[in-house]
């Protein structure tokens, strides 16, 4: 994958630049002898290259108006199909302010859900031992996640762990998180619609 950082190479082929030149000048009337004179060559140089130049740059970097915006931080439709959610408020993350454009709609949704449940500025959400916790500030417009890595085992308890499963933590306890719990509540769920679909279906006649 090319470097997004890079400068594009802007080279210019000797055909390319003979070619704007030449088109400058037919343009201008500028033939013959007239093509000598210093201003008005000088003149014309500068617009055959500048003209150039950017033609090299459409060939090697095309342009697309409507880009789709496919990315690992979008909806798989894309972007301008399905615009992803906005954060409710600004966000931090052990004291990292979070770029929208760096999450994806689930983590927005997740953070937006524990959003929702800090009432007040006196609201707090913890999880593990209160070592992680969730507040506001600034009438609600900030909100702040604080999970403390500072040591070995603390590190490795934030890097195993998703952000949204980090704010479903905060929100409904460890149960939430736990996949015993988790398999539980889905076979449950799976038992649940057994039965809806059961109830639906109309007793075979006589």
């Amino acid at each position: 994958m090319a470097n997004p950082t890079s400068t594009p190479d802007k080279s210019v082929t000797q055909n390319d630049l003979l070619s704007a030149i030449q088109m400058i000048l037919d343009s201008k009337g500028i033939t013959g002898a007239q093509a000598m004179d210093p201003a008005a060559f000088a003149s014309s140089m500068a617009s055959a290259v500048d003209q150039a130049m950017q033609k090299s740059e459409r060939r090697q970097n095309p342009s697309n108006p409507n880009p789709p915006m496919f990315s690992p931080f979008e909806y798989p439709e894309g972007g301008h199909v399905r615009p992803k959610p906005t954060l409710t408020c600004d966000t931090w993350f052990n004291n990292t302010k979070q770029d929208p454009s760096q999450l994806t709609p689930f983590e927005i949704l997740t953070l937006n859900a524990l959003r929702a449940t800090l009432i007040t500025e006196t609201t707090v959400k913890t999880a593990r031992g209160d070592k992680w916790k969730a507040f506001t500030r600034a009438q609600g417009t900030k909100m702040y996640l604080i999970c403390p890595c500072q040591t070995e085992d603390d590190r490795l308890e934030v890097m195993t762990t998703t952000l949204p499963l980090i704010c479903k933590e905060l929100m409904e306890g460890p149960a939430a998180v736990d996949q015993n719990s988790i398999l539980e509540r889905l076979a449950e769920a799976e038992a649940e619609i057994k039965r809806m679909k059961a109830a639906a279906t109309p007793a075979p006649v006589g």
